[in-house]
Protein backbone atom coordinates (compact mmCIF):
# COMPACT_ATOMS: atom_id res chain seq x y z
CA UNK A 1 0.00 0.00 0.00
CA UNK A 2 3.02 2.26 -0.31
CA UNK A 3 5.12 0.90 -3.18
CA UNK A 4 2.72 1.20 -6.12
CA UNK A 5 3.72 4.61 -7.42
CA UNK A 6 2.68 5.21 -11.05
CA UNK A 7 3.40 8.96 -10.98
CA UNK A 8 6.68 10.74 -11.70
CA UNK A 9 7.01 11.95 -8.10
CA UNK A 10 6.38 9.85 -5.00
CA UNK A 11 2.92 10.38 -3.49
CA UNK A 12 2.11 10.30 0.22
CA UNK A 13 -1.60 10.45 1.04
CA UNK A 14 -2.75 11.36 4.55
CA UNK A 15 -6.21 9.99 5.26
CA UNK A 16 -8.35 12.69 6.86
CA UNK A 17 -10.76 10.63 8.94
CA UNK A 18 -8.17 10.06 11.64
CA UNK A 19 -6.76 12.06 14.55
CA UNK A 20 -6.59 15.72 13.44
CA UNK A 21 -3.41 16.49 15.40
CA UNK A 22 -1.57 13.49 13.92
CA UNK A 23 -2.80 14.43 10.44
CA UNK A 24 -1.38 17.91 10.82
CA UNK A 25 1.85 16.58 12.35
CA UNK A 26 2.27 14.11 9.48
CA UNK A 27 1.63 16.77 6.85
CA UNK A 28 4.25 19.02 8.46
CA UNK A 29 6.74 16.15 8.53
CA UNK A 30 6.15 15.42 4.85
CA UNK A 31 6.73 19.07 3.96
CA UNK A 32 9.90 19.23 6.07
CA UNK A 33 11.52 15.83 5.61
CA UNK A 34 10.10 14.52 2.33
CA UNK A 35 9.69 17.70 0.23
CA UNK A 36 10.23 15.73 -2.98
CA UNK A 37 6.94 13.90 -2.41
CA UNK A 38 3.54 15.09 -3.51
CA UNK A 39 1.23 15.39 -0.50
CA UNK A 40 -2.39 14.38 -0.98
CA UNK A 41 -5.21 14.10 1.49
CA UNK A 42 -8.14 11.76 1.05
CA UNK A 43 -11.06 10.58 3.15
CA UNK A 44 -11.43 6.88 3.73
CA UNK A 45 -15.03 6.96 4.94
CA UNK A 46 -15.04 3.40 6.26
CA UNK A 47 -12.75 0.92 8.03
CA UNK A 48 -10.37 0.80 5.08
CA UNK A 49 -7.26 -0.12 7.06
CA UNK A 50 -5.97 -1.22 10.45
CA UNK A 51 -5.72 2.32 11.81
CA UNK A 52 -9.51 2.63 11.88
CA UNK A 53 -10.02 0.04 14.63
CA UNK A 54 -7.56 1.88 16.85
CA UNK A 55 -9.15 5.24 16.08
CA UNK A 56 -12.63 3.85 16.77
CA UNK A 57 -11.47 2.73 20.22
CA UNK A 58 -10.24 6.25 21.04
CA UNK A 59 -6.54 5.83 20.28
CA UNK A 60 -4.92 8.61 18.28
CA UNK A 61 -4.03 7.19 14.89
CA UNK A 62 -3.11 8.29 11.41
CA UNK A 63 -2.87 6.47 8.10
CA UNK A 64 -0.49 7.46 5.34
CA UNK A 65 -0.77 5.51 2.14
CA UNK A 66 0.07 5.69 -1.54
CA UNK A 67 -3.50 6.80 -2.27
CA UNK A 68 -6.99 6.96 -0.86
CA UNK A 69 -9.53 4.15 -1.32
CA UNK A 70 -11.31 5.85 -4.25
CA UNK A 71 -8.25 7.58 -5.71
CA UNK A 72 -7.25 6.98 -9.32
CA UNK A 73 -3.73 6.23 -8.02
CA UNK A 74 -4.95 3.18 -6.12
CA UNK A 75 -3.05 0.05 -7.07
CA UNK A 76 -5.36 -1.72 -9.56
CA UNK A 77 -3.61 -5.02 -8.77
CA UNK A 78 -4.05 -4.81 -4.97
CA UNK A 79 -5.18 -8.12 -3.43
CA UNK A 80 -5.08 -9.94 -6.77
CA UNK A 81 -2.76 -12.56 -8.25
CA UNK A 82 -1.35 -9.78 -10.47
CA UNK A 83 -0.08 -7.85 -7.41
CA UNK A 84 3.55 -8.76 -8.02
CA UNK A 85 6.85 -7.23 -6.99
CA UNK A 86 7.82 -5.95 -10.44
CA UNK A 87 4.92 -3.47 -10.30
CA UNK A 88 6.34 -1.82 -7.18
CA UNK A 89 8.75 1.12 -6.92
CA UNK A 90 10.96 0.68 -3.87
CA UNK A 91 12.84 3.95 -4.39
CA UNK A 92 9.56 5.85 -4.09
CA UNK A 93 8.44 3.56 -1.26
CA UNK A 94 11.58 4.57 0.64
CA UNK A 95 9.95 7.98 1.16
CA UNK A 96 7.53 6.25 3.54
CA UNK A 97 10.51 4.92 5.50
CA UNK A 98 11.94 8.43 5.60
CA UNK A 99 8.63 9.75 6.91
CA UNK A 100 8.36 6.97 9.51
CA UNK A 101 11.84 7.75 10.83
CA UNK A 102 11.05 11.47 11.01
CA UNK A 103 7.78 10.66 12.82
CA UNK A 104 9.60 8.56 15.44
CA UNK A 105 12.46 11.00 15.93
CA UNK A 106 10.23 14.07 16.20
CA UNK A 107 7.92 12.37 18.70
CA UNK A 108 10.91 11.22 20.74
CA UNK A 109 12.07 14.80 21.38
Amino acid sequence: MVAYQPTANPVLTVLTDTDAALQSFSQQLISTYVPEATLYTNRCGYACSDHFSWYNQGYPSVSIDESGPSDTLLNPYYHTAADTIEKLDFVKASKFVKLALAFILELAE
